[in-house]
């Protein structure tokens, strides 16, 4: 197998995930569009949010309807 990335968490414990965690939340967002975009639209409505400039829910409840999503913020 082929080492493709190396994960850090904040306290450095290297993770490996368990299951295929790209496929994994491509079935948990439900989007009909490319995983790879989906996600990275999440990360992107979740920036502003971590500095306390908007509300992180509201943000991705935007991006799961945008993208047609099957997938709910609860």
């Amino acid at each position: 197998m082929r080492i493709e990335a190396v994960l850090f968490d904040t306290d450095g414990v290297i993770q490996k995930p368990a299951v295929d965690l790209r496929n994994k939340l491509g079935e948990m967002l439900g989007c009909s569009e490319s995983v790879d975009e989906s996600v990275s639209d999440v990360f992107a409505a979740e920036r502003p949010a971590l500095t306390g400039q908007s509300d992180f829910s509201a943000a991705l409840s935007e991006v799961l309807t945008r993208r047609e999503c099957s997938g709910t913020v609860d």
